[in-house]
């Protein structure tokens, strides 16, 4: 897949106000200081935003050959303060918001035993946190999505809302259950828009042009998981999907996503590079 290039961040626009400004750390460098004073001002943005269009991809998904946007500007090894370390280009990397808040989360666990010691950050009403995991059947999406969600996050995967509704089979459920799954799928991800907060997953194998405008018209980051599809193939075969699958996977390397792009000629992942970049 072509160069991705940055998805607008929401959080870095929404705008809040601080809601606590003591710490229960009195030593933290933080106290008393605002966001900007604490660095975080007009020109770290224009720099992040600098530094994220030309290193667009999460270092960190990278690692496990997956391309995800980079969202946050990470400092790879805490600043605490210390302007230079804050600047220094050689200490920045760019991360997805879900890598990143893990890794200041393992940052606080390792300073502090117990979590109510860390210190008191700024909380901000912002909306849901959108990720749309697009990719063939057998690309490995829901297990993308277990290692990189976490606990409380909304988890839209139309394969397991079948199985709670009564589905006796994990893929390629049938009649009434999967008219009910379709139906609870929709409603779970109009929740997603409604700005309730929080983190949500959308497993989305084949989305219309329609549906990504939407995502992308909500702020919505996306993660394509492609591992070829050879290794698909392997997989669908290893796992003894269900008859069909095979082709499925076949029409998403082959398939135009709709009858839009298919006047253009495009393929499923011609379309896909087009939409997802600016």
């Amino acid at each position: 897949m072509g160069r991705l290039h940055l998805v607008p961040d929401r959080l870095s626009n929404v705008q809040g106000r601080k809601l606590a400004t003591a710490s229960t750390n009195p030593g933290s460098w933080r106290n008393g200081k605002t966001t900007a004073e604490r660095g975080y001002d007009s020109k770290w943005q224009r720099a992040r935003a600098a530094y994220l269009e030309k290193h667009p991809l999460c270092v960190a998904c990278e690692k496990q050959g997956i391309h995800t946007l980079a969202t946050d500007l990470d400092h790879i090894i805490p600043h605490r303060g210390d302007k230079q370390l804050f600047w220094r280009r050689s200490n920045w990397q760019g991360l997805c918001h879900p890598c990143h808040s893990r890794k200041t989360q393992m940052e606080s666990n390792g300073r502090y035993a117990d979590a109510s010691k860390a210190d008191t950050r700024e909380v901000l009403f912002v909306p849901t946190i959108v990720n749309v995991v697009i990719g063939p059947s057998c690309a490995g999406k829901s297990t993308f999505v277990r290692e990189h969600s976490d606990e409380g996050d909304l988890v839209v995967d139309y394969d397991k809302i079948a199985l709670a509704l009564g589905s006796a089979v994990s893929h390629k459920s049938t009649g009434l259950v999967r008219e009910a799954a379709f139906a609870a799928r929709r409603a779970a991800i109009d929740m997603a828009f409604s700005g309730k907060g929080g983190t949500a997953w959308i497993i989305h194998t084949r989305p219309t042009l329609k549906q990504v405008a939407r995502y992308r018209e909500n702020g919505a980051a996306f993660h394509v998981v492609n591992p070829g599809l050879k290794e698909c193939l392997l997989r669908a075969e290893s796992d003894k999907r269900p008859i069909g699958t095979k082709q499925d996977i076949k029409d998403w390397f082959n398939k135009p996503i709709d009858e839009q792009s298919l006047t253009l000629g495009m393929t499923k992942l011609e379309a896909l590079e087009i939409l997802l970049s600016d």
